[in-house]
C-alpha cells in the first residue's frame, strides 16, 4: 500500500513539473532606453485577472544591441 502511495505521489509531482501543456510562443524585440540599447535581461511576466493569466515567469537574455 505504502509503494502505490510514493508511486502515486512521484507522479503527481512530476506532472506538475511538467505543466498543463499551456500554449507558448516565441516573441523576439528589441529594448532601447532614451534611444539606446540595453543590455542585460528582461523578465516577461504574466499579468491580469483572467483564469488563463497563471503561468510562469520567463526571462531572456538581452545582447548587446537590446535584442531578445
Amino acid at each position: 500500500m505504502t509503494v502505490r502511495v510514493s508511486a502515486a505521489a512521484v507522479l503527481a509531482a512530476l506532472l506538475a513539473l511538467i505543466g498543463g501543456g499551456s500554449p507558448s510562443a516565441k516573441v523576439t524585440g528589441r529594448v532601447t532606453c532614451q534611444g539606446k540599447p540595453v543590455a542585460g535581461s528582461i523578465l516577461f511576466s504574466p499579468k491580469g485577472g483572467e483564469a488563463g493569466n497563471n503561468g510562469s515567469a520567463v526571462s531572456a537574455n538581452l545582447d548587446e544591441h537590446g535584442n531578445y
